[in-house]
């Protein structure tokens, strides 16, 4: 499930606690209201993803009780690749920096917020580029989404799209064509 406020509502009123205080844990379970089995609600991850890239990018900077996790050593990460022609071995370009038009790129959002670009930003920090001071609770924000992306890839999603491929131009397969696809 993505994280759409209608969707967010719908688990809080089953009995989850979604948007409660985020010093919490979250409620991620309700009751079946009929056989009283526990039911468990699962965030997209790649949904999850491009939340927590765009947040990180639109309200930076996010104080915390470690520093400010800030979007502008992406910005200067960037300038200084530009700048001193470094090849960093990551993929960060204009495109990850200046994200307006393209918030609903998965890959964006997985390169920027990937072991490479904390690597990179670590090592901009050890060679004492001014820049890159102070950047420790931007380094723990990517390293934590880094180890939550790729312990959850979502493998289910994969056997999704290649059945949505197989589907041709068509996205919504009847359960007939579900099956055929599926067996094959």
């Amino acid at each position: 499930m993505d994280g759409h406020a209608s969707n967010v509502s719908m688990c809080n009123q089953l009995g989850c606690e979604l948007k409660g205080d985020p010093r919490e844990p979250l409620q991620t379970s309700f009751s079946h209201p009929v056989t009283g089995e526990k039911l468990f609600v699962m965030m997209d991850a790649c949904h999850m993803l491009k939340l927590a890239c765009n947040m990180f990018q639109a309200y930076s900077p996010i104080a915390t009780t470690t520093g400010q996790i800030n979007w502008r050593y992406i910005n200067h990460f960037n300038n200084v690749q530009k700048r001193d022609k470094l090849d960093a071995t990551n993929k960060i370009t204009e495109k990850h920096v200046y994200v307006e038009n393209l918030k609903m790129r998965v890959s964006l959002a997985a390169q920027t917020l990937s072991r490479s670009v904390s690597v990179a930003l670590r090592t901009m920090r050890d060679l004492e580029y001014s820049q890159f001071k102070d950047f420790e609770a931007t380094d723990k924000f990517i390293e934590r989404y880094v180890l939550t992306y790729r312990f959850s890839q979502d493998h289910l999603e994969l056997l999704y799209n290649s059945i949505r491929a197989s589907g041709g131009w068509n996205n919504n397969s009847s359960a007939c064509q579900f099956q055929a696809i599926f067996c094959v």
